[in-house]
């Protein structure tokens, strides 16, 4: 555990000097200013910790979300099941199987349950669609009114960080080798197949979040015979193309993501906020009751993905625990960061050159496919996001409407403050995005 916390303070000091001399001297805002001023009084925070003693860190116990006990505690009956990819991760599901009281008032009988596939965003997990309680979460929602849910874990975070043969440690560089493509290709194949079998059904609802719609695209692009498999997929902040990304932060973070990139594999960092490393000290930093990073979390927040509504500000502490605290590798951050610096473009792993004729054949990496989607898609997505920004669906929703044709449906959220984080948690999520899933399921 000293090991680990050792290493946490090294790559914190990697990118906070990363960030400090290439990233924040190209940010001129006054709101940047502060968050410059914020990440170096962090730091001085974090050597702080660190003369403390590294044994009194060790030894904390940091909160956490867990998905079991979120189910445990809701009284929903629930299932946790694992699935293996065909190269080898080892992924959770976990399954609502129903909502007691409530099946005698939907009066439908299990084996007539409408089989719901839940995909999780960056950094996350199956608790983002249960960290809000058994009134405002999704899952809950769904199961509620007659559907069988069942919630994803993607290769790499806190619930599928298993592999056939790989140790996640021992075997660092291979088995954090992956981004998002592998994510789609491999990953949801593998999970959707394994729900419609236990299931012995035919086809399920897809609902994703951010990276859980970039997954269904690649899956349904490189995999076009799952569009059977898939009666409709409700994207919520889709991503696809990122060229008109509003976050200056994270703008200038894609141009020297490369070198940054090298850095960290270079240094043996494959992967990137597992919960037992850097998280967990950013969750110790949440605890003080004057942290300078929990008074300033709005302003991140800010920076990153628009103005916070007031539903995630409420529990601000939380939905960032629950939000980031299940890992990824650093290449699915640095594939979305080539993403941003191509003309809408949405492309597989760029190796370079050299690596590319290796990988593809050609010297630049292949276009998914987006004409081969042909299923209903409904793509929810809001004026204040600063991620999926309303441009780039647009231009997204634009080229899916070639294929689709009239089963392509726009739902713009027009609300003040409603930014990435407001689709999946909340009371706001419920009204303005949530229950028109609801209805629109029974249309499909």
């Amino acid at each position: 555990m000293i090991n680990r916390i050792r290493n946490t303070i090294k790559i914190y000091q990697i990118i906070g000097d990363f960030t400090e001399v290439f990233l924040f001297p190209r940010l001129t805002n006054k709101n940047n200013a502060r968050l410059l001023h914020l990440v170096r009084t962090e730091r001085i925070h974090f050597k702080s910790i660190r003369n403390q003693g590294l044994k009194n860190l060790a030894s904390r116990k940091f909160s956490s979300f867990d998905t079991v006990e979120a189910l445990e505690n809701s009284g929903f009956p629930y299932e946790t099941h694992n699935v293996v990819t065909e190269d080898g991760y080892i992924l959770t599901l976990h399954r609502i199987l129903g909502s007691n009281g409530y099946d005698k008032l939907t009066g439908i009988a299990e084996e007539n349950r409408i089989p719901v596939f839940l995909q999780h965003g960056l950094w996350s997990s199956s608790g983002d669609w249960v960290v809000s309680g058994t009134s405002h979460s999704l899952a809950f929602l769904l199961s509620k009114n007659g559907y069988d849910v069942w919630l994803g874990n993607a290769r790499g975070n806190l619930y599928s960080r298993r592999h056939k043969w790989l140790c996640p440690i021992k075997d660092s560089k291979d088995f954090w080798n992956f981004s998002w493509h592998e994510m789609g290709y491999m990953d949801l194949p593998a999970m959707i197949d394994f729900v419609l079998k236990v299931t012995e059904k035919k086809q399920l609802f897809y609902v994703g979040h951010s990276l859980g719609t970039t997954m269904c695209f690649v899956l349904l692009s490189t995999k076009p015979e799952y569009n059977d498999k898939i009666k409709a997929v409700f994207a919520l902040a889709p991503v696809a193309y990122l060229n008109n990304l509003r976050s200056e932060v994270l703008r200038h973070l894609a141009r020297v993501s490369d070198r940054l990139y090298d850095v960290l594999e270079m240094t043996g960092y494959h992967s990137f906020m597992p919960k037992n490393g850097l998280v967990s000290v950013v969750d110790g930093l949440l605890s003080r009751n004057t942290s300078t990073l929990m008074n300033n979390a709005p302003l991140i927040l800010s920076n990153l993905s628009g103005y916070a509504s007031e539903d995630v500000k409420k529990n601000l502490k939380e939905v960032i625990i629950a939000h980031i605290a299940a890992g990824t590798s650093t290449k699915v951050l640095a594939h979305f960061a080539q993403s941003l610096r191509t003309e809408k473009s949405f492309r597989q792993f760029d190796f370079g050159v050299e690596k590319n004729i290796v990988a593809y054949g050609q010297k630049e990496p292949p276009c998914y496919q987006l004409s081969n989607i042909r299923i209903p898609i409904v793509l929810f997505y809001s004026k204040e996001d600063w991620l999926s920004t309303m441009e780039d669906v647009e231009a997204l929703a634009d080229v899916l409407e070639n294929s689709i044709k009239g089963n392509l449906i726009r739902k713009k959220i027009e609300l003040n403050n409603f930014n990435h984080l407001d689709f999946i948690w909340g009371s706001v999520a419920r009204q303005n995005i949530f229950n028109d899933i609801l209805t629109y399921m029974k249309t499909f």
